[in-house]
């Protein structure tokens, strides 16, 4: 049984992303409760996905998502290119990526290059960089 956040998850992303531009309309609105559950989704998708992608990781990463659902979370290697997701920055992460929380699932899924989004990348750019570049949620 699928939890509720990939329901909320894979209507907000194929209604405002996929359906709304073929349709030529309007991105419908979100809200603070639906960007939660969206990121909440995604975040367990970058735990799971991309193990070859990250396997050269060997450093903690922050992501800082603005606006709604957004907050802190840092991105560590979990052994065999798996990665561990936690709440809060915590030290001795090497890149920060900064983002705007409703452009997430765009660039995080490939829709559009996070390098057209609102992302900045500090400390390690190579690091970060290379993450981003990696990370496709499917």
């Amino acid at each position: 049984m699928c939890s509720p956040p990939v329901y909320v998850y894979e209507w907000h992303l194929h209604l405002r992303h996929d359906i709304a531009s073929a349709l030529d309309r309007p991105v419908p609105p979100t809200d603070d409760n639906r960007m939660a559950a969206v990121v909440e989704w995604l975040l367990a998708g970058v735990e799971q996905m991309n193990k070859d992608e990250m396997r050269w990781l060997d450093a903690g990463v922050s992501l800082k998502l603005l606006g709604n659902g957004g907050g802190v979370w840092r991105i560590d290697p979990a052994g065999k290119g798996r990665l561990r997701v936690t709440e809060g920055e915590g030290p001795g992460t090497v890149a920060k990526i900064v983002a705007q929380a409703e452009e997430f699932p765009v660039w995080s899924t490939t829709r559009r290059p996070w390098r057209e989004s609102d992302v900045t990348v500090t400390g390690d750019t190579e690091v970060g960089t290379r993450f981003l570049d990696a990370l496709n949620i499917v």
